[in-house]
C-alpha cells in the first residue's frame, strides 16, 4: 500500500508527532509513505528519520490562524495548489489519502481530483482546545465536508468519536485507532524535598496552568512544601499572564516556566505528580507517557482524560474547574508515598500494554485497507 499523508502544519506538536509514529509503524508492514508539507521546517526531518519522502505544496488549512493570514488568502493559496497536489497523487499511485487532523483543507479535494479514497484522521474535539481559533465555513459545514469527502474518519479516541458523530452522515463510518505514544526511559525522582509537580501543555488557558497555579497556592497554604514546572511553548503573551498570577498569590519563586521542550519524558520523570488541567483534550498524549514512565497523574475529569485515567486506580480524577478538589487529590498523594508508587505502576502497567507499536499499526491498516477497498 502507498499512502500520501496531507499536513497542514510543518513543526512538531501531538498530531504530528502522531503522523511520524504511523509512519514508521506502518513502514514495518511494507507500507510506503509520502508526506505532503505546507512549508519547510523541522518535521521533515523527524519524517525523513522514519523513511517518508516528503513534498512541499503551499495548501493553507480551512481554519482561522494568524501565520496564512486572512481567508481569502488562505483559500486563494489552497485553490491554486490544488491541480498540482492532484498530479502527485496520480503520479505517486496513491492507494490512500490521509489529511491528518480536520483543519486540513486540501486532501478531500485533491483526492477526489486524482480519484483517490480519501480518508480524515481527527486529532482533536473541533476546535475547542484552541483559543480564538474558527473554522472558516463553521464547524457543522466543515464537518459536512469531512464527511461528504471522507471514506471513513479515523478518531485518537472515544471522545474525538463521540463529537464526530453530531454530523449524522459520519455515523458508524469512524474508526477508533489509539496511538502508541513511543516513550523513552528516563530515570525516575529519588524523592526527598518538596512535592514536584509538572504539567506539560502549549501555555494558553484552555490548557489549564491558571488552575494549576492556584492549586499550588492552596496547597503551601496548607503547608504543603511544593513545586511547579509549566513546560511549554508560551503563546500570545500567556506566559507573563502566568507570571502575574504567581505574583499575585505569592508563589512566584515557586513556580517556573520552562518553554518548550523536545524531551518532556525527561521532564515528567523528573516529577512526583504530572498534572493534566485542561478540560477539553481530545486524547493526551502526555498523561499516557506520564503513566508510562510511572509517574502517577492527576487529571480533570474530561475529554480523552477521563478515557485514560481510572480513578484510584490508574491515577485520580477532579471535576474539571474545582481547584479545591484538586487540591484535595494532591494532598493525599503528598501525604502517601505508597498511594503515589501504586497509582504509578499500575498506570505503567496498563498504559505500556495498551499503547504499543503493534495496537498501532494493527489498527491503522485495517482502516486504510477498509478506505482503499470500499
Amino acid at each position: 500500500m502507498r499512502v500520501a499523508w496531507i499536513s497542514h502544519r510543518s513543526e512538531l506538536a501531538g498530531a504530528e508527532q502522531a503522523l511520524c509514529e504511523a509512519v514508521d509503524v506502518l513502514r514495518e508492514r511494507g507500507v510506503e509513505s509520502l508526506v505532503v508539507l505546507p512549508w519547510e521546517g523541522p518535521l521533515r526531518g523527524r519524517l525523513e528519520v522514519v523513511g517518508a519522502r516528503v513534498v512541499v505544496v503551499p495548501l493553507a488549512p480551512w481554519v482561522g490562524m494568524k501565520e496564512h493570514g486572512g481567508r481569502a488568502r488562505r483559500v486563494g493559496r489552497t485553490v491554486a495548489s490544488l491541480p498540482r497536489l492532484a498530479r502527485l497523487l496520480r503520479a505517486e499511485r496513491a492507494d490512500v489519502v490521509v489529511s491528518n487532523t480536520l483543519v486540513v483543507s486540501g486532501g478531500g479535494p485533491a483526492a477526489a481530483l486524482a480519484r483517490r479514497p480519501h480518508v480524515t484522521f481527527a486529532h482533536e474535539v473541533g476546535l475547542r482546545a484552541f483559543d480564538e481559533v474558527s473554522f472558516d465555513l463553521g464547524e457543522a459545514t466543515t464537518l459536512r465536508a469531512v464527511a461528504r469527502l471522507s471514506r471513513i474518519v479515523i478518531a485518537n479516541s472515544e471522545t474525538v468519536r463521540s463529537y464526530l458523530e453530531q454530523e449524522p452522515r459520519l455515523a458508524g463510518r469512524v474508526r477508533v485507532v489509539s496511538y502508541a505514544v513511543e516513550t523513552p526511559e528516563r530515570p525516575r525522582r529519588d524523592g526527598g524535598g518538596p512535592l514536584r509537580l509538572v504539567l506539560v501543555a502549549s501555555l494558553q488557558p484552555k490548557k489549564g496552568q491558571a488552575e494549576a497555579i492556584r492549586a499550588l497556592a492552596l496547597l503551601r497554604d496548607r503547608g504543603t512544601a511544593a513545586r511547579l514546572r509549566l513546560v511549554g511553548t508560551e503563546e500570545n503573551d500567556y506566559g507573563a499572564e502566568l507570571r502575574r498570577l504567581a505574583a499575585d498569590l505569592g508563589i512566584a519563586d515557586a513556580v517556573e516556566l520552562t518553554g518548550f521542550t523536545d524531551d518532556p519524558a525527561a521532564e515528567l520523570a523528573a516529577a512526583d505528580i504530572a498534572l493534566t488541567c485542561s478540560r477539553d483534550d481530545a486524547f493526551g498524549r502526555v498523561t499516557v507517557e506520564a503513566m508510562k514512565l510511572g509517574v502517577p497523574v492527576v487529571g480533570a475529569d474530561s475529554g480523552g482524560t477521563a478515557e485514560l485515567v481510572r480513578d484510584g486506580v490508574t491515577g485520580l480524577l477532579y471535576p474539571p474547574g474545582d481547584v479545591t478538589a484538586l487540591v484535595e487529590r494532591l494532598v493525599a498523594l503528598s501525604a502517601d508515598g505508597d498511594l503515589r508508587r501504586a497509582l504509578g505502576t499500575a498506570g505503567s502497567t496498563w498504559a505500556r500494554a495498551t499503547f504499543t507499536r503493534e495496537h498501532y499499526a494493527a489498527a491503522l491498516a485495517v482502516a486504510l485497507e477498509e478506505a482503499a477497498a470500499r
